[in-house]
């Protein structure tokens, strides 16, 4: 990709990466606290040092068409971490976001891009079964799992975005 945009084949790069970068630290988390020594971080500057205009967009955990939470943890059993926040986005915004940034030419950024909404595993995957017809997943009383909640605010101040889809 990077070959290929030094020849002049490619103008721009858009890549989509992952809230995987942040380690779980008990809090929110913003761009910059991204784990430099994540590989999936070391990708990430290899392309915002390429010298080439490129903007980095990382998704929380997707969801939409064909990609219902309710089946994720549907009839799972003695599950951990059910008080721990999700990071989740959905397949619209991901498809709006990605045309504001193009239409708008918005280059030389890192964004985060999750539901503004965290509520706790138990509570989204019990509902999100329970919406299908489907055994809600059962949590046990393990919270010792660290977890993060990803912040999107600095996409939201720059696009100006509002989300379209809530978890509440």
């Amino acid at each position: 990709m990077i070959t290929a945009s030094r020849d002049g084949c490619v103008g721009k790069i858009l890549l989509i990466s992952t809230t995987s970068v942040y380690p779980n630290v008990n809090r929110v988390v913003t761009e910059q606290d991204a784990d430099v020594h994540n590989p999936i971080t070391q990708a990430e500057r290899i392309v915002q040092d390429s010298g080439i205009p490129a903007t980095i967009l990382r998704f929380g955990g997707l969801f939409g068409p064909g990609r219902h939470p309710g089946r994720f943890l549907a009839g799972k059993d003695a599950i951990s971490g059910g008080n721990l926040p999700v990071n989740l986005i959905h397949m619209d915004d991901c498809i709006e976001i990605i045309k504001n940034i193009v239409d708008h030419n918005v280059w030389g950024h890192v964004f985060n891009a999750c539901s503004d909404d965290h509520p706790a595993r138990k509570e989204f995957y019990t509902k999100a079964a329970i919406a299908l017809g489907l055994r809600p997943p059962i949590f046990s009383d393990d919270d010792h799992g660290g977890y993060k909640i990803v912040s999107s605010e600095r996409l939201k101040t720059v696009l100006n975005y509002k989300f379209s889809h809530s978890l509440a």
